[in-house]
């Protein structure tokens, strides 16, 4: 028979830091892990890495990683095996040295990591820039969305009360049609925020790719074409008489 018992909990596991692989005495935890070398570094030892311009150019750093993090595919490339050392600026993704003189990258805007890092972190701030004078301009379409709201409270004036819905109709009409523009620019600000707050080269570039769509949606945004034909009241009540 079976009897009801109290489920025994598993240990909480404790958070174990990367430890520097260059410490022999006393093993200190890493700062700094090079993609390229595949060991971690503490302060001490980073700074080979951060001193020689080669280094510094050719060995992308991420944050400390376990060698088990390092073999994962999160950092070589799925076809060739090779660790992602560049980033295709074109087609905005990470490669490998064979994807960059061999496959569909070769002719394509090559950059190491760390300077497509600070290319794209310079051009998000650009497009955050731009982004915060698309939303003045995005005052006056909500001087607009009070100029139609008035006018629908005005035809509602006219409808008996069987149709008293029509302002509800009206307002959610102009509403949906300013809430559609105004996000794709609010979503927009918040990806490149988020990607700016990214300190990891990394994973900054994986995510990139998805911070530029939500760009060109903002850029896209129309701030005046089918609003107004959206949103006559007049053929709002129009359309409600007729059905």
């Amino acid at each position: 028979m079976y009897t009801a018992g109290k489920i025994k909990e598993e240990p909480k596991q404790e958070f174990q830091p990367v430890l520097c692989d260059m410490c022999v005495d006393t093993q200190v935890p890493a700062l700094k892990t090079c993609l390229k070398c595949e060991i971690s570094m503490c302060a001490q030892h980073l700074q080979a890495h951060l001193t020689t311009p080669v280094l510094l150019q050719t060995h992308p750093l991420t944050k400390p990683t376990t060698p088990g993090g390092l073999s994962s595919g999160a950092v070589r490339c799925p076809e060739h095996g090779k660790l992602l050392e560049y980033y295709c600026l074109d087609d905005r993704t990470c490669v490998c040295v064979s994807c960059s003189i061999e496959d569909q990258h070769r002719l394509h805007n090559m950059k190491s990591l760390p300077n497509a890092h600070k290319v794209l972190v310079e051009k998000l701030r650009e497009e955050l820039k731009a982004l915060a004078e698309r939303e003045k301009q995005g005052k006056a379409l909500k001087s607009w969305e009070t100029k139609q709201t008035k006018a629908l409270e005005v035809s509602t004036e006219y409808l008996v009360k069987s149709v008293s819905a029509l302002r509800d109709i009206g307002l959610n009409k102009v509403q949906s049609s300013v809430t559609a523009r105004l996000g794709a620019i609010q979503t927009a600000r918040q990806n490149i925020e988020e990607a700016l707050s990214e300190e990891d080269a990394h994973m900054f570039l994986q995510r990139f790719a998805g911070v530029h769509e939500a760009v060109e949606k903002a850029r896209a945004v129309d701030f005046i074409h089918g609003l107004e034909e959206e949103a006559e009241p007049a053929k709002v009540v129009f359309d409600i008489l007729k059905n």
